[in-house]
């Protein structure tokens, strides 16, 4: 029998293309990514608006949810800069 990772929530996001660009980022180093709550934007299909249900949640499995969230992070700029 096969073992199926228990899947975690590693963030959430009000647009579908901010929940793709973190799907990216996340498979470029090798953790699985799943949204479950794919949905177009109150304008339509294609559209890049926000989404009317409480965010799209990006889901990775629960043994790598502390590398998915830390991979996620915003970076804080340098004050020296």
């Amino acid at each position: 029998m096969l073992d199926r990772p228990t899947w975690a929530e590693a963030a959430r996001y009000g647009a579908m293309y901010e929940a793709d660009f973190a799907r990216a980022t996340l498979e470029e180093v090798g953790i699985p990514v799943l949204i479950p709550d794919r949905e177009d934007g109150i304008w339509g299909p294609g559209a890049m608006g926000p989404v009317s249900r409480g965010g799209i949640r990006v889901m990775v499995p629960s043994d790598r949810l502390d590398e998915a969230r830390e991979r996620l992070a915003p970076v804080e700029e340098d004050p020296e800069v």
